[in-house]
């Protein structure tokens, strides 16, 4: 029965997520192809709530996948035009990398509203009388919130998006031109930039977006304190109000979007988003200009904390595991359990000259890494690198890792196969079983190959987490905690101490 269940979520949800591409990106109305994707799935399992409520929660999670994947576009977007020199000449190097990157981002936000297409029919008033109305008020007001959640927090991530790359854009006319070309060789098609803007500056879609918040708003209030523990809820719930656009749109009548919607229309595309950016959002470039502001509330505890480094640097040995827990990061509160990262400290060049590494030919492409303080190696949503210890510090909590009775030749194996992970993109699957893509706890997986990791199997594919790397650090574990820090501070040591954060969640 679980298993024909399951089959069940994941054909419904595999048919949802791909189903049709959407040309428009930010103004979904409500036409009836769209709205008929949404229904199906209600009315299909409307009579059993529980599983109607387990297929969201599916399409939740791979949602969360595709959130992660718009902000590593979102952010490399943002790098990319921080770095363009607007008076030199676009390089062909620059020229494919726009070209790769545009490609790879019109991809991700068409999955977006996918998602946002799928789920836009749950919202509904109370004085709705039709027959979907009707299916819908039968539901419980928490899974019928969660799905306008899904849908708003898509809506959202797209205007977020827009806004943040668009400030920089805008300040690189050269640019905002090659972008707006087609590009047959990577299919992409002519205007895509002006669409977005056209749609983005659309009465229909700013209407939408300010009537779903009110709706969120007024909703939300309704449900007791206890309803809100789901945590794919919770989830939707600090997407939402990560977002900038959220205060934005929660604070702009919709009279002065429409005004500002007839102001702008006549305008070329470059007055349109100079008016947008100096009037609708006030002051936009200050608040879009990073895109740390959705991932990031605030700075660690850790960070910056010079005399934390210098004694986390004089315990540190070659192979040493060293997991985070950054709970100031949206990101950080995806992750089941209590660690939210990991990595590897590659030891010192003394180390590695003692180990027999420093002059193998694979050590020796990251020499001068090495010798700039590099010696830290993490799975990053923008791939796998090389940083210095200072740079991984942005934390609030930090357990460093040992393997026991850890020899000379497989401490030098561990070294060898983390290097081999250096430039490695991110695996948004979290597939243990795949090795082309990794993710920060497969980093450890990969390099630790004589200790057997627990896994779970999550829809096909077997994962493994940060706190399943600190379960082989309890007693009977082959693993020993050496140095604990928790909210900043340096914990004694005592065993207990490191195995209640297991049993943390």
């Amino acid at each position: 029965m679980h298993i024909r269940l399951t089959i069940t979520l994941l054909a419904i949800i595999t048919i949802l997520l791909t189903s049709g591409c959407s040309k428009s990106r930010l103004s979904l109305q409500n036409n009836t192809a769209k709205l008929d994707a949404c229904w199906e799935k209600i009315n299909l399992l409307h009579n059993n709530q529980t599983v109607l409520n387990q297929a969201l929660d599916e399409e939740i999670i791979y949602y969360q996948e595709i959130v992660e994947k718009l902000l590593v576009n979102r952010e490399k977007s943002l790098r990319l035009l921080q770095h363009y020199d607007k008076n030199a000449v676009i390089s062909p190097a620059a020229l494919d990398t726009m070209n790769m990157h545009m490609k790879s981002a019109i991809e991700t936000i068409d999955e977006v509203v996918k998602v946002i297409d799928n789920n836009q029919c749950w919202q509904v008033n109370a004085d709705d009388s039709n027959i979907q109305a009707s299916t819908l008020l039968s539901l419980n007001p928490k899974l019928r919130l969660k799905g306008t959640m899904l849908a708003l927090s898509g809506r959202l991530l797209l205007y977020d998006s827009y806004l943040n790359v668009i400030t920089l854009i805008n300040e690189n006319p050269k640019v905002r031109r090659f972008l707006n070309q087609s590009d047959i060789g990577y299919g992409i098609q002519k205007d895509q930039l002006a669409a977005m803007t056209d749609d983005f500056l659309s009465i229909s879609s700013m209407a939408n977006i300010n009537n779903s918040i009110a709706h969120y708003q007024k909703s939300k209030q309704t449900l007791t304190h206890d309803s809100l523990t789901d945590e794919n809820f919770v989830y939707l719930d600090l997407l939402i109000h990560s977002s900038h656009s959220y205060e934005i749109f929660s604070n702009l009548p919709v009279n002065d979007m429409i005004s500002r919607r007839f102001n702008a229309r006549h305008q070329s595309i470059e007055d349109s988003l100079n008016a947008l950016n100096r009037s609708a959002v006030n002051g936009i470039s200050e608040l879009f200009g990073n895109t740390v502001g959705l991932i990031e509330e605030r700075k660690g505890r850790m960070y910056q904390d010079k005399s934390a480094e210098n004694l986390i640097l004089s315990n540190l040995q070659a192979g040493d595991i060293l997991l985070e827990k950054t709970p100031f990061r949206l990101t950080d509160r995806m992750i089941p359990g209590y660690w939210g990262h990991a990595a590897i400290w590659l030891g010192n060049e003394q180390e590695l000259k003692d180990l027999g590494l420093w002059n193998t030919p694979l050590a020796h492409k990251y020499q001068a890494q090495l010798r700039n303080g590099q010696l830290l190696i993490e799975a990053l949503r923008d791939g796998t690198k090389m940083n210095t210890l200072a740079h991984f510090l942005n934390i609030d909590d930090l357990v460093i890792l040992r393997r026991k009775n850890l020899s000379k030749q497989n401490k030098k194996k561990i070294i060898t196969l983390a290097l081999r992970q250096v430039g490695k993109p991110y695996d948004f699957n979290y597939d243990v079983e795949t090795t082309d893509k990794i993710v920060c706890s497969q980093l450890v997986y990969l390099a630790y190959t004589d200790i057997e990791w627990p896994t779970d199997n999550f829809i096909g594919r077997y994962t493994i987490s940060p706190d399943q790397i600190a379960q082989k650090a309890l007693p009977e574990g082959q693993l020993a905690p050496i140095l604990l820090f928790i909210d900043g501070k340096l914990i004694d040591q005592d065993s207990s101490a490191f195995v209640q954060t297991l049993q943390k969640q």
